[in-house]
């Protein structure tokens, strides 16, 4: 069952979610503002890419395995409270930044801070539900981060049409403040490993070589953790990009694109939550389901994503893009669901911040790079509108985590066949 002992499971995942959704905004941010900031710091396509990738994924890459250390030996709600304070502060300060320098190192803060958030909450939600609920919770928890994309890309699009893109920052940065100072009392710490065999949790270590040994040893969890993460590099690519690309290729206003960027955040959240639900109903807890549902869904959000790209109407495009968000949503449950169900309970924390940090460097740390670089190279050979050639290469990653997906079904396969006599 899915229920807790001490408290409400799904109370829980409200806290969670609420957490998850300020992290979200927080973070994407800087997609919906990224012309304004570009013109103010006179940057190009790479610079502000970088500025939106880099400078927040290097130092959540940095300090991802450390945080995954806290998450496994300190109280995970109490962690997590001081991360979203300090992690909202920082958004705040990045809107007085008067040059691209500061404003670098606020973002490099916020991607430090956040560095600990994932881990912790996906920890305490493979402690409150149990291995065939789980997908469908972290489904629902997985709408957090396209709900607040949604909320974020409205919201900072309309402040920045009204005002400008520093007091959009600094109203991202309020719920996040006002919700740390209530968190630590209201959620409760769940036992690690309640849903575990206790002789199972007695056998395991927590320390960096068990970390090792299960990485080397797992090659599903290996090609799983290798699909998401060049997934990852198109999805957060987009995500970065979406705004610029409707202003500059079908001439919207910044709160028009951004209202675009939110619908694509709707589709996403839709999927994810429908994912979870297939994966709980459907699938009912088969590891080879689940990572069929996960290369399937990408292999059909790759042409999607092409269809957006080139759509010759903003009709077209939003709902190209809008059935990749939806399908490639659809993976998220299950995907994260495998990794944290395969991981031992003594080194989850840790395990937890290498599934979210790799993707996070590779998706926030190449994508929107890769985009602009692809855009300002398409520019170079004079292709009138190069983001439409720099997103629909970026269906690549989206195929390739879905050829990873398979690998991981086909080895897993043959780890669970028996022996012949």
């Amino acid at each position: 069952m899915a229920n807790s002992d001490r408290q409400n499971p799904w109370a829980v995942l409200s806290m969670i979610w609420m957490v998850f959704l300020i992290m979200s905004i927080d973070k994407s941010a800087i997609s919906v503002l990224a012309e304004p900031i570009r013109k103010d710091f006179e940057l190009n396509d790479l610079e502000i890419g970088l500025l939106n990738g880099l400078a927040y994924a290097l130092p959540f890459f940095v300090l991802g395995i450390p945080m995954g250390r806290l998450v496994d030996t300190l109280n995970r709600k109490w962690l997590l409270t001081g991360l979203l304070a300090c992690w909202s502060l920082l958004t705040g300060l990045a809107a007085l930044a008067t040059s691209v320098v500061p404003f670098s190192l606020a973002r490099a803060g916020v991607g430090a801070a956040e560095a600990g958030a994932p881990a912790s909450m996906l920890s305490i939600i493979t402690d409150t539900f149990d291995k065939d609920t789980r997908p469908r919770a972290i489904g629902i928890y997985y709408t957090a981060p396209t709900a607040g994309i949604m909320l974020g890309s409205a919201l900072g699009g309309a402040v920045a049409s009204l005002y400008d893109w520093r007091i959009a920052l600094m109203a991202a940065a309020v719920p996040g403040l006002v919700l740390a100072a209530f968190l630590g009392r209201l959620l409760q710490n769940p036992p690690r490993g309640r849903f575990e065999p206790a002789a199972s949790r007695a056998r395991e270590t927590n320390d960096m070589q068990s970390v090792g040994k299960f990485i080397a040893d797992h090659v599903p969890f290996q090609l799983t953790l290798a699909g998401v993460s060049a997934g990852s590099i198109g999805l957060f690519g987009i995500s970065a990009w979406v705004t610029p690309y409707m202003m500059r290729v079908h001439g919207l206003a910044i709160d028009k694109a951004g209202a675009v960027a939110a619908t694509l955040g709707l589709a996403g959240a839709l999927g994810s939550l429908l994912g979870g639900i297939v994966a709980t109903h459907c699938c009912k807890g088969s590891n080879e389901r689940l990572l069929l549902q996960c290369a399937l869904v990408n292999f059909l959000g790759a042409p999607a994503l092409i269809l957006g790209a080139w759509g010759g109407s903003i009709l077209s495009s939003v709902a190209g893009l809008s059935l990749f968000a939806f399908m490639t949503a659809m993976a998220f449950g299950p995907t994260f669901s495998l990794c944290l169900g395969w991981a031992p309970v003594a080194i989850r924390g840790t395990i937890a911040a290498l599934v979210v940090m790799v993707p996070n460097l590779a998706g926030y740390g190449l994508g929107p790079a890769l985009i602009g670089g692809l855009s300002d190279w398409g520019r170079s050979l004079g292709y009138p509108h190069p983001l439409r050639l720099a997103i629909s290469l970026t269906a690549i990653t989206i195929l390739m985590n879905a050829l990873f997906c398979h690998l991981a079904r086909r080895r897993y396969m043959q780890a669970m066949r028996p022996e012949p006599a």
